[in-house]
């Protein structure tokens, strides 16, 4: 009797800890099948950001390349006392320029600004200069010195490129001696990526 009462407890035994396995490892492939779709989902998602992001930057492209500033009098701001035509910055020299628009605050390009540091780091100290709103100068040079940013910038008025988009979006261009806009690029600041990309892509062509 003993004997046939422990032979069914095994059994009863062997039958939970069997439904307890199978039950697990379905868990277990629902939550791995759970986490595969999120994942799915949020690479689709970012898929589509960054196509956005392409697409935005070939309209960008089509709309503003190839604006002449050649017959334009551009004036930067070294100092209050100090100012230079844009075109004698330029002189012979491929430039990215970063353009931070008049209305925007430091949370829309703090990003960049980071990532310009690391392009900066190992190109020329000519290579890319920064343009900043001319009444924000002493507040965005106690920001730059604040990050240690050593990237030249200059003071230019409202919309003193003549691009229309001055005072919106702080924005990338690329200029060489032809003085002709192209490559506008207006960054994301909630998708760093696309900046690292671009930034990647100009240093490959142009130095």
């Amino acid at each position: 009797m003993k004997v046939k009462n422990w032979i069914i407890i095994t059994l009863i035994l062997t039958v939970l800890f069997t439904v307890y396995t199978f039950l697990s490892i379905n868990n277990d492939l629902q939550l791995r099948n759970d986490f595969l779709k999120e994942e799915n989902k949020n690479q689709s998602k970012k898929s589509n950001d960054l196509k956005g992001k392409f697409k935005q930057t070939f309209m960008n492209s089509l709309y503003y390349d190839n604006t002449d500033l050649s017959q334009k009098d551009i004036q930067l701001s070294k100092s209050k006392s100090e100012s230079i035509a844009f075109k004698s910055i330029i002189g012979e020299k491929n430039r990215l320029v970063y353009r931070i628009s008049d209305d925007v605050c430091s949370i829309c390009f703090d990003q960049v600004i980071e990532e310009l540091k690391k392009f900066y780091d190992k190109k020329d100290i000519e290579d890319i200069i920064i343009l900043v709103p001319l009444d924000r100068m002493r507040e965005l040079k106690s920001y730059f010195d604040e990050l240690k940013c050593n990237i030249p910038f200059y003071g230019i008025s409202k919309n003193g490129l003549g691009l229309g988009i001055d005072q919106y979006s702080p924005f990338f261009f690329y200029i060489d001696k032809s003085m002709l806009v192209k490559h506008v690029f207006i960054p994301a600041k909630a998708e760093i990526e696309s900046t690292q990309i671009y930034l990647e892509v100009m240093d490959e062509r142009y130095f």
